[in-house]
């Protein structure tokens, strides 16, 4: 039933979509010509003039209480009104692909609704007003996404036309090579900061050899995949110098793989970085036995400044990764110094 309040918000949406239907006229969309060469399918959509379908669209939408944006060729539904804190996290986003070029936010919003809630849902748009064919749908937990991944790939969405729905790389790292082997983490972010915006956190690598100096490269996070684009694109013009005197590389990260969550909770090895070249695996099990029963440790494999350690159960390793985790980067922070300390006084020794 058509309410006096929503039939005057229906007029009111009529009246804004005019400079928008404008642009596309009122020429019908034969997209059908371009992707199945059955042009029924986008004179149907716009038989009723394409301003009436524009309003239809921004009615049903505006309803719902989601915010409604245009950003970069981008038409962005969301997050939820009443949404608090901060985005859901990775691996809530999945891709759909194959989407045929007159399907709107009124066919997709409802069909991924019934996965589970949606936070966001970013349609890509061209110019003639249709959509690029993909779009991109944020669910608010991980398991919404897997769900529609499972449920919808492979779904027909129209006659002859099958969506491609898959997990979405939502990268937000950048690899930064010809980073000074002399700066620090801080030192790094800081420095990036001032030329980008969204830096999150700097992961930044030792030397094997010398600890007091990295090894030459950094990976930067950003809060988003789009602040990422943005400043990769920003330092490949090769304009932007570091301290004003260093030329960097940057490219995107490998980005890392998730594993289901079931898998993870039957692995039983640790793996263990930044450890001296001259830590023995003796040294290491001596560390280890501090917290679970040496014959649950199983094996251990030290390769120049990591290690593996095989336990008998999960729960073994989940005990020593807890308790080691934090406690092995002081350690090895003590350690460092101590050596530095006595490598320093015997150069002052033999001096005199």
């Amino acid at each position: 039933m058509v309410t006096t309040r929503n039939r005057n918000l229906l007029d009111y949406i009529r009246n804004l979509s005019t400079d928008v239907c404008a642009r596309v006229h009122t020429k019908r969309l034969e997209v059908g010509d371009r992707d199945t060469g059955n042009t029924n399918l986008g004179k149907q959509r716009w038989s009723a003039g394409p301003r009436l379908y524009v309003a239809d669209i921004l009615l049903s939408l505006s309803l719902s209480r989601y915010s409604i944006t245009q950003v970069n060729g981008q038409r962005i539904y969301g997050p939820p009104p009443d949404w608090t804190g901060p985005p859901p996290p990775k691996g809530c986003e999945v891709f759909v692909g194959k989407l045929p070029r007159d399907i709107y936010e009124d066919a997709i919003i409802p069909l991924f609704e019934q996965i589970g809630r949606i936070y966001q849902v970013r349609l890509l748009m061209d110019f003639s007003g249709t959509n690029r064919g993909y779009c991109f749908v944020h669910f608010t937990s991980p398991e919404d996404a897997r769900m529609a991944i499972f449920k919808m790939d492979g779904y027909e969405i129209c006659k002859g036309r099958f969506l491609g729905v898959v997990k979405s790389i939502d990268n937000c790292r950048l690899f930064v090579g010809g980073v000074p082997k002399t700066r620090t983490k801080e030192e790094i972010t800081e420095e990036i900061s001032r030329h980008v915006e969204g830096v999150t956190e700097t992961i930044l690598y030792n030397s094997v050899v010398n600890k007091r100096i990295n090894r030459g490269f950094a990976f930067v996070e950003f809060e988003s995949h789009r602040e990422a684009a943005v400043a990769r694109r920003k330092f490949m013009t090769g304009k932007y110098l570091l301290w004003n005197q260093t030329e960097i590389s940057v490219d995107w990260a490998e980005p890392e793989r998730e594993v289901d969550a079931r898998v993870m909770s039957k692995v039983r090895i640790l793996y263990m970085r930044n450890i001296l070249l001259q830590t023995s695996e003796k040294r290491i099990q001596s560390a280890i036995e501090e917290v679970v029963e040496s014959k649950m440790i199983e094996r251990i494999k030290k390769m120049r400044d990591f290690a593996f350690i095989h336990f008998a159960d999960r729960e073994s390793a989940e005990a020593a990764k807890l308790y080691w985790h934090m406690a092995f980067i002081y350690l090895i922070k003590y350690i460092n110094f101590q050596i530095n300390y006595k490598a320093k006084k015997e150069n002052n020794t033999k001096k005199f």
